[in-house]
């Protein structure tokens, strides 16, 4: 996991990719866009992760308390796991607590763990000359296994600091040097170090070969998250070698997803990904996770990180600012484009609103006009019934007539014949005295009264109903038994047939118009309504039978 040799090899990666197009592969798509996207999320949501791991630094934090020493050395040890790459000033000060307990104690192999504690944490913050003074100050006889493997790690952590900062090429190749070393030193002892092989197959050029050690690895022994973390570091480190970048974009998101849950703010993956999605052309991505990495680096004091990450932060931040003009220019454009457009629009309303009026205006007119048409053809409707109505009237009217002019000529014929026989068998005397006689002609009515009766109600079949509608309840005319009409519903029933003339009427009903009037008055007198109208609505009985 040199950082050196990444360093190396990002500058190649940015120098074969600087032409080539910002769009990604349909592979790319297809592999890395899911897990970038949980990536988001879990940056979106650091503050729960962050909660969690303080919550846990703070139980561990209330077993300091105890009287037991050898106790105490183990939750400093706990404590300085927790913070090694959280915060490292944190750390630093835990083991310098173990270092000043174990000296305490009196206990050397305590003391030689809490040195090389404190010179990998010197290492961390660049403190290079702290470091190489507190390894050397290390007793190495008699060290056990593990012991020697922290010795030569912490030599590893500080010659790879010392290679990335060095400015002279001289230093940088001694310090390169003095590393494979510490890494061939590492692979030499009797402990399972697949990472340390496969990192020494990588710096010989066979990433095929650690790229197959490393998948072959079980969960059991990849371990923890953050082990996890470090395994897919180096899994995207191999696949970047061989030129397969969207592997190690995949990768490299794997990993910096198992950093940010674990969580701890010492890490190379994140600022490396943004690095390489910077030359995929996802700007926005690449300057969230630079600026993440940049936080979490400072907050933990990760020099080697911070010079790392100073190294792409302007070339990033550059790319992202002109992205953000260029975005802002096609926002304004955007913004005049619809202000455009929202003008032509209220124009258009108001254009619509102006033919909406008119329109409304020619609906309402248009309604008025149907209103009236309606009323007209109601009246018309009407008009047409009555014209109707008086067509059958007078149809009926016609064929009465008829019968009645052959009738009462009979009725004269036989009269006629009737008072020759008088005059041959009783005389003049005989003769006078039958003409003097009035029953002849009350007979005569009788019999015309009631074939007028009949032939108005085969007209008029409800007219007794429906006149009795038109008055007060208490004024309403009962007939007498076999009685058709009455005086009072015969001048209403020619007032109905259009004899509207008292004189007529009195004349065809053998009255005074005095009398005549007299009803006319007294039925007005007792209308259920204005009795003004009271006539126009008799008129208007329909023919309903």
């Amino acid at each position: 996991m040199s950082l050196q040799r990444f360093v190396f090899m990002s500058i190649m990666v940015m120098t074969i990719f600087a032409s080539s197009s910002c769009r990604k592969s349909p592979s790319f798509e297809a592999r890395c866009r899911e897990r970038l996207e949980q990536l988001d999320a879990v940056i979106a949501d650091r503050e729960r992760y962050e909660q969690r791991k303080r919550s846990r630094i703070d139980s561990i934090e209330m077993l300091v308390r105890t009287d037991d020493s050898a106790r105490l050395y183990d939750v400093y040890g706990m404590l300085l796991d927790e913070y090694a790459k959280y915060d490292v000033d944190a750390a630093l000060d835990y083991a310098q607590r173990k270092l000043r307990l174990a000296s305490s104690l009196g206990d050397s192999v305590r003391r030689r763990r809490s040195m090389i504690d404190m010179a990998t944490l010197y290492a961390q913050c660049g403190n290079y000359v702290e470091a190489l003074s507190t390894i050397a100050e290390v007793d190495t006889s008699n060290m056990s296994v593990a012991d020697r493997y922290a010795w030569h790690n912490a030599r590893y952590v500080t010659y790879e600091g010392m290679s990335l900062v060095s400015v002279d090429a001289g230093c940088r190749k001694t310090y390169g040097e003095l590393l494979a070393v510490e890494r061939l030193a590492l692979v030499g002892l009797d402990l399972p170090m697949t990472f340390v092989q496969a990192e020494i197959m990588r710096s010989a050029g066979d990433d095929d070969g650690a790229l197959e050690l490393l998948l072959q690895m079980s969960d059991d022994e990849i371990g923890s998250v953050h082990g996890r973390a470090v395994w897919a570091y180096s899994v995207a480190q191999s696949h970047l070698n061989e030129g397969r970048v969207d592997d190690a974009i995949y990768y490299l998101a794997e990993s910096a997803l198992c950093d940010l849950k674990t969580p701890v703010h010492e890490y190379r993956s994140l600022y490396e990904l943004a690095a390489l999605l910077y030359r995929r052309g996802d700007i926005e991505r690449a300057y969230g996770y630079i600026n993440c990495s940049l936080k979490d680096a400072r907050q933990a004091n990760a020099r080697i990180n911070i010079h790392s990450i100073n190294r792409l932060l302007p070339i990033i931040t550059q790319s992202y600012d002109l992205l953000m003009a260029r975005k802002q220019h096609r926002l304004n454009v955007l913004l005049a484009g619809i202000t455009l457009l929202l003008l032509l629009l209220a124009a258009a309303m108001i254009w619509i609103r102006r033919d909406s009026r008119r329109v409304e205006r020619a609906e309402r007119r248009q309604a008025a006009v149907n209103e009236e048409l309606k009323s007209v053809n109601a009246e018309l409707l009407r008009i047409n019934a009555l014209l109707h109505d008086a067509n059958n009237l007078k149809e009926s009217y016609l064929c009465t007539y008829i019968d009645l002019c052959s009738d009462y000529i009979g009725r004269i014929d036989e009269y006629r014949r009737e008072l020759n026989g008088v005059a041959r068998s009783g005389g003049a005397a005989q003769l006078l005295e039958t003409l003097k006689s009035n029953a002849r002609i009350d007979r005569e009515l009788k019999s015309f009264y009631e074939r007028f009766d009949r032939s108005f109600l085969d007209l008029f079949p409800d007219f007794i109903e429906q006149f009795n509608a038109l008055l007060r309840e208490d004024a309403r005319i009962e007939l007498s038994s076999g009685e058709l009409l009455s005086t009072e519903l015969r001048i209403f029933a020619l007032i109905r047939l259009g004899i509207t003339d008292s004189v007529k009427i009195a004349a065809f009903l053998r009255r005074s118009v005095s009398t005549v009037y007299n009803y006319r008055v007294k039925m007005r007198n007792a209308a259920a309504g204005g009795r003004e109208e009271f006539e126009r609505r008799v008129m208007s009985i329909a023919r309903l039978g």
